[in-house]
């Protein structure tokens, strides 16, 4: 039976031993985007039902993404690409107070998101600037970036901000190929990336020296729970400390808005 280590925890924090991963639940503050529940993918699905009710009145509510993707016509535009790149504004004020606070704390320079859009990057970029590293699972150049830095450097001793996206992300401009989850398909074609393709010499030893915290990830995402299967377990067949809560569930963010006060 796993015991919390409050204090252990707090020293494997400041020690630069955590890898923080941030969901889409804890992406949008609450009090702006009650709808929704400050889950940034509730929202996107959200917005697209709206449009579509307005042009039929039959319209049935989309609850996940690929739902939105079987109710698209060959013929149109990805709604999905055009809502987060049509003029869309990744505002500050929109983000998280929680996850804002935890972040500007500095306390985490590895971070890596599961959502497609880029909050988690604008407030990155507004605390660390030009120092931030963008590493993009679904870009295989931005991968190669990331094997170079490492070799370049003690693999324990690489410290650079750096923010990766497990699932890709929407990129203005670049729409064809997506580049992103967006169907189970596509999940599955990412996983798979992870568990053959990605780099076993440098990235996968990387991360496994890693702890990681999960803060608004939601495991009633099959995807989420296969990636984080293969994340904390599925390099090899040893347990991991560091990958649960107090009570053996991610941590919400809630949890980590008390820890922090």
């Amino acid at each position: 039976e796993r015991v919390f280590n409050e204090q252990a925890f707090v020293r494997g924090v400041f020690s630069n031993e955590y890898v923080l991963v941030v969901g889409s639940g804890t992406i949008l503050d609450r009090s702006q985007f009650p709808d929704s529940g400050g889950d940034i993918n509730q929202y996107i699905i959200d917005e697209i039902n709206h449009d579509r009710r307005q042009e039929r009145a039959d319209f049935v509510n989309h609850r996940t993404f690929t739902d939105v993707f079987r109710g698209t016509p060959l013929d149109e535009v990805d709604p999905i690409y055009s809502l987060l790149t049509d003029g869309y504004e990744y505002a500050l004020d929109d983000i998280s107070p929680e996850l804002t606070r935890l972040l500007r704390t500095k306390l985490f320079r590895l971070v890596l998101t599961t959502c497609i859009d880029s909050y988690v990057e604008t407030l990155m970029r507004d605390i660390w600037g030009n120092e931030l590293r963008i590493v993009n699972i679904a870009d295989n150049q931005s991968l190669k970036d990331f094997q170079d830095a490492l070799a370049q450097c003690r693999q324990n001793r690489y410290s650079q901000p750096t923010l990766f996206y497990v699932f890709g992300k929407v990129i203005d401009g670049r729409s064809k190929p997506r580049g992103y989850v967006e169907t189970d398909v596509d999940a599955i074609k990412i996983i798979e990336k992870w568990m053959m393709e990605v780099d076993t010499k440098y990235i996968v030893p990387f991360l496994k020296e890693k702890r990681m915290l999960a803060l608004g990830c939601k495991f009633d995402d099959w995807y989420f729970r296969f990636f984080w299967y293969i994340l904390t377990r599925g390099f090899d067949d040893t347990d991991r400390e560091g990958t649960k809560d107090i009570d053996g569930n991610l941590l919400t963010c809630d949890n980590l808005a008390t820890l922090f006060d």
